[in-house]
């Protein structure tokens, strides 16, 4: 998976996610919304992946410092810290 952004953080930025496997499964979207940035787009690819392949063991390789720190601990302390109370979640 991977992803790329033109404009980073501006309103103008366009952004776009593609995601693939070695049994030739493969999607991608391009991203719309005025807060999008690299980092949307990367957290946007793990999540449209693990949703494309729900019952698939997945390993996901990524460059980004931000799904990392998601995924080794950091959503759970997004959770407890209450992020799932604001309103929409």
């Amino acid at each position: 998976m991977d992803s790329s952004a033109l404009d980073n953080g501006l309103e103008s930025c366009t952004a776009s996610t593609t995601w693939t496997s070695n049994l030739i499964i493969h999607d991608e979207v391009s991203l719309t919304s005025i807060a999008l940035s690299n980092n949307v787009a990367e957290v946007a690819a793990v999540v449209l992946c693990l949703l494309a392949w729900r019952d698939a063991h997945i390993v996901i390789h990524t460059d980004s410092s931000l799904v990392l720190s998601l995924m080794n601990g950091g959503l759970l302390v997004m959770e407890r810290d209450g992020w799932g109370t604001h309103p929409g979640t």
